[in-house]
């Protein structure tokens, strides 16, 4: 079905009934007309026998018969001239200025009456009603188009989002179904652009995150084989099976489909698996508080999180050192170094830049903002002594 269809079929709709409507207008003319005619017919044919019947009645016997049937005798000189110079002896009924007349020879003496029951026919009542009909009809096939016009619009929407415009947006106005269709199809669009958008970050995610245990991998190959070295290569395979288990639940979330499973964790045990997951050595990270304390959340989540973090704060520490803070209602990463130059909502886009620095933020903190917000955590960031403050706030 092409495009135009559905206007067509609309068209033929109004077509059809405008006909329908203006036959049914001239078909019940013609039956008032009828009934009219045949109302004032019956009458009038008692009224003829009556005066065939005229040597039976006096003139004013006659006269009386006639006026019983509700008409009057008149002299109205205007009217017999009329009837005059128009009819022979026969008897006669004629309109003359929107008045019914009767008239007919008595004697040689032409005797005219007014039908006081006759009223002219009123067209115009009829005529209105199907102005007011037609009128109606023409509004609602108007409402109907305009009603369509979003329709059209949304249909020309699709076809550019079907030929891969993903930045297609369809602006309608309203709480109709189409306005609702259009809801839909603006938020399926969004969606799609998001999975799209998570598979790329979701390649240079990969290519950024491998590169360091691919090189330790190659560092280890070239060292004398030994038990040493044979853990220390087991370790790199375990660190690149969990940042494909990362991998994966950054895909997710970046698609939107991760839901956070949340439930109450240690602290503790959040750590232990970050730092085994950043491969770090614990001389670069340092705690202080109650590594003990609980919080309510996705616990493989916020493993991320916290990795992230802690490759951040030593990546761009002078001293290559991450002090952790845990207290009640928040966890503090601090690291020396310069204060960030912007604010801290744009580095927490993908790939953000310090300007200081020709290397990139990569993923980290764009990862750990949105794992942030699926669990309700703040992101917040203060400087303080020389040192970077970034903050979970529960």
């Amino acid at each position: 079905m092409n495009k135009s269809s559905l206007s067509s079929i609309i068209n033929f709709i109004f077509a059809m009934a405008a006909g329908f409507l203006i036959l049914t207008f001239l078909l019940f003319i013609i039956y008032e007309k009828d009934q009219f005619a045949n109302k004032f017919a019956s009458k009038y044919s008692v009224i003829t026998s009556i005066i065939e019947d005229e040597k039976s009645y006096s003139l004013s016997g006659l006269s009386q018969k006639i006026e019983k049937l509700n008409l009057k005798l008149l002299f109205d000189k205007d009217v017999l001239d009329h009837a005059k110079n128009n009819f022979d002896d026969r008897i006669e009924v004629f309109e003359y200025k929107e008045k019914l007349y009767l008239t007919f020879l008595y004697n040689n003496l032409r005797l005219l009456f007014l039908d006081k029951d006759y009223e002219p026919y009123e067209y115009y009542k009829m005529l209105i009603l199907f102005l007011i009909s037609l009128i109606i009809l023409l509004f609602s096939y108007y409402l109907i188009h305009i009603s369509l016009k979003p329709l059209q619009t949304l249909t020309s929407k699709v076809e550019e989002f079907s030929k891969g415009n993903l930045d297609v947006q369809v602006k309608i106005k309203g709480t109709t179904e189409i306005s609702n269709l259009a809801l839909a199809f603006n938020s399926a669009i969004t969606h799609t652009k998001k999975i799209n958008e998570s598979r790329r970050l979701f390649m240079r995610n990969i290519m950024h995150e491998i590169k360091t245990p691919i090189t330790k991998g190659k560092l280890l190959l070239s060292l004398p084989q030994n038990d040493t070295n044979s853990k220390r290569m087991q370790n790199v395979f375990n660190r690149l099976e969990e940042l494909i288990k990362e991998f994966t639940i950054i895909e997710e979330y970046s698609a939107g489909l991760l839901n956070p499973k949340l439930q109450i964790h240690t602290f503790s045990d959040i750590y232990k698996d970050a730092v085994n997951l950043a491969m770090v050595g614990s001389r670069h990270i340092k705690t202080r508080g109650n590594l003990n304390n609980t919080y309510l959340v996705d616990k493989d989540l916020l493993i991320i999180a916290v990795k992230n973090m802690i490759d951040n704060a030593i990546k761009y520490s002078p001293d290559k050192e991450v002090l952790i803070s845990v207290q009640k209602d928040k966890i503090e990463f601090i690291n020396k170094g310069q204060r960030l130059d912007k604010e801290l909502k744009y580095y927490i886009q993908p790939f953000a830049k310090k300007s200081s620095s020709k290397d990139s933020l990569g993923l980290g903190l764009y990862i750990v903002s949105n794992i942030l917000k699926s669990n309700e955590i703040k992101l917040k960031y203060r400087y303080s002594k020389n040192k970077n403050i970034f903050i979970f706030e529960f």
